[in-house]
């Protein structure tokens, strides 16, 4: 441990204290803000080495200590200390490449093969699972008594956000019907959310660091990124648990939705590969996003769909090298 290791944690502990609690503005840049909390963490991890990010991790846990009580520390210390913290150590994992030489190269090239990058999806989707349902636990002992708390929470919300007389024009059983399917899409779509925040943290910390020339880790080819097959009975257990009633389902339902997720991602990205060669990738592409933005769990489900093929099919090295048709005159 150095000084400029204590220091620099010290920095990004103060920084993630400060962007966690800025979310009780209420404002929309805040949530923002919020959800970047855990970068000054991934950023001292990856610059400046692990025990940065401890210090940083706890640095910003003492912090919430005095701001938030100690509640709100456990809560940055969980939530955006821990797994940063973690996943970075994960992500540094290197060990030399056994088939180093075996193409012709310089045999005096030290060359490194790095913790995979699916794996670590993987890590992202079992941590998102774990904290939104200790979360949800935390808040209530049951699914049904979070349930009813989250919907009178959201007829709250509602009430206070709508404009004045607006809630007359609606029928009571539509809005009742409403608030039910937010109140069991919470916490599923809070597991996404936390993922894909991660993710992009990340990815953030890794291009910061990687053109500072301090991050040691090699860039990923994300078009050759997998998961095991493991993943996939995972994904099998964890549906077949959301189909039991009461806290077993949801704690299934948010598992599944995170794991889906995933292979929705691994969609996206066997889409990229296997369109590479065709003339009309530009339409194909844009058309798959728009179809993810319009239709949303939908098109995932589509998505994850191709992720779960890839997994037993290898879809990329069938159709990757192939050229696309013709575009038609």
């Amino acid at each position: 441990m150095t000084t400029k290791q204590i220091l620099v944690g010290i920095g990004a502990g103060a920084a993630t204290t400060v962007l966690y609690v800025s979310v009780a503005t209420g404002n929309a840049l805040s949530i923002v803000l919020f959800y970047l909390a855990a970068l000054p963490i991934f950023l001292a991890c990856f610059g400046w080495g692990i025990i940065a990010g401890a210090v940083a991790a706890l640095t910003a846990a003492l912090a919430a200590v005095a701001i938030m009580g100690v509640a709100g520390a456990n809560m940055v210390l969980f939530t955006a200390g821990l797994p940063a913290v973690w996943l970075s150590h994960l992500a540094l994992l290197s060990r030399p490449d056994p088939g180093q030489g075996a193409d012709g190269g310089n045999p005096g090239e030290s060359r490194l093969q790095w913790y995979p990058l699916g794996r670590l999806v993987v890590w992202i989707a079992a941590i998102a699972s774990v904290l939104t349902t200790v979360t949800m636990l935390i808040i209530a002992p049951d699914a049904e008594t979070f349930q009813k708390s989250v919907r009178e929470t959201l007829r709250q919300m509602i009430a206070q956000s709508a404009p004045s007389g607006a809630l007359k024009d609606l029928q009571p059983e539509m809005l009742d019907q409403f608030i039910a399917l937010l109140s069991w899409m919470l916490p599923a779509a809070s597991a996404v959310i936390y993922m894909a925040a991660t993710m992009m943290n990340m990815w953030l910390a890794a291009k910061i660091t990687r053109a500072s020339g301090l991050l040691r880790r090699s860039a990923d080819a994300i078009g050759e990124m997998s998961y095991p097959h493991g993943f996939v009975y995972a994904l099998a257990g964890a549906l077949l648990v959301a189909m039991l009633p009461g806290t077993f389902g949801m704690i299934g339902g948010i598992a599944s939705t995170a794991i889906i997720f995933a292979f929705a991602l691994l969609g996206l990205v066997v889409l990229h590969v296997i369109t590479r060669n065709m003339p009309a990738r530009a339409g194909l592409l844009f058309g798959a996003y728009a179809l993810l933005f319009l239709f949303n769990w939908m098109a995932a489900l589509i998505f994850a769909g191709l992720g779960l093929a890839e997994t037993f099919l290898s879809l990329r090295k069938r159709y990757a090298g192939r050229p696309g048709p013709p575009l038609a005159s």
